[in-house]
């Protein structure tokens, strides 16, 4: 029956917006897919981005909520890579919010990277990976994160942003980091209790049992260098202006060992 099912979930087309796996996390599925007791389901290797409002990107789906902007969540310039030099600037331009909603992160329509394989799996949680259990990323690690530049060096300096509406969180505009998230569907009991024991060997330690009962079973592991922050006050002023290389390096920072772990991960899946 577990093969079975996993014949069926790794034939099905890739249903997320890329229509590929995450090219960082590629190598970890690719391991646990060639062993008999597991197979993923969904996964993301990390990412940023920027939001506004509550909720989360299925609000838009709701015509109303769509019609009516700023009363859902809507998000800006998803990004799976690092900030780069030549666009940190562009990036952290919150004037140009609406206008250039990408800012030199993830092309239009590419802003999801995790594999969406949920259909045919009777009561097991559906949708897209990293918009489960998103409270989990607001829990922020200062180990090695860049100190901002003294308040001397700079001073506000982006006006209100044109064209963002008040919306239920008071229209601020908010940084938020998701670190690797990974589902894993286990043939048995002993498998999964194996895979924590790999997953909290390699450094990740929010991994754990998620579904248990009826089969399969699914083990769900989270990176833990999430990051949520604020970038506009309620009023939608900047107040971060003149610090887009330090937000850049902040982000950067997470990414570099979020990927770290999974390449830890990679090692332990051969050990």
């Amino acid at each position: 029956m577990f093969q079975q099912s996993k014949a069926r979930i790794l034939s099905k087309r890739d249903r997320s917006s890329r229509g590929r796996i995450d090219p960082h996390i590629s190598t970890v599925c690719s391991q646990l897919n060639s062993l008999p007791c597991f197979y993923t389901t969904s996964s993301c290797s990390g990412r940023f981005y920027m939001f506004r409002g509550v909720g989360n990107k299925r609000d838009n789906k709701d015509t109303k909520k769509r019609e009516n902007r700023g009363m859902g969540f809507e998000r800006f310039r998803v990004c799976h890579d690092y900030v780069g030099e030549d666009i940190v600037c562009r990036y952290f331009d919150l004037t140009t919010l609406e206008t250039d909603r990408t800012g030199g992160g993830d092309k239009e329509g590419a802003g999801v990277s995790e594999i969406d394989q949920w259909e045919g799996l009777d009561g097991v949680l559906t949708g897209d990976a990293s918009e489960m259990s998103v409270d989990v990323f607001a829990q922020v690690s200062d180990d090695n994160v860049p100190s901002a530049p003294p308040e001397s060096e700079y001073k506000s300096s982006h006006p209100n942003i044109p064209g963002l509406h008040r919306s239920e969180s008071g229209g601020t505009v908010w940084l938020r980091y998701e670190p690797l998230i990974l589902h894993v569907a286990c043939a048995t009991a002993p498998a999964a209790d194996l895979l924590i024991k790999i997953l909290r060997g390699a450094g990740l330690k929010t991994a754990g049992v998620q579904r248990m009962g009826a089969r399969p079973i699914i083990v769900q592991v989270l990176g833990d260098e999430g990051l949520e922050m604020p970038l506009t006050n309620e009023g939608g002023e900047g107040v971060w202006g003149g610090r887009e290389r330090w937000l850049g390096e902040l982000v950067n920072e997470r990414q570099r060992r979020n990927w770290g772990k999974i390449e830890r991960l990679e090692r332990c899946l051969i050990e």
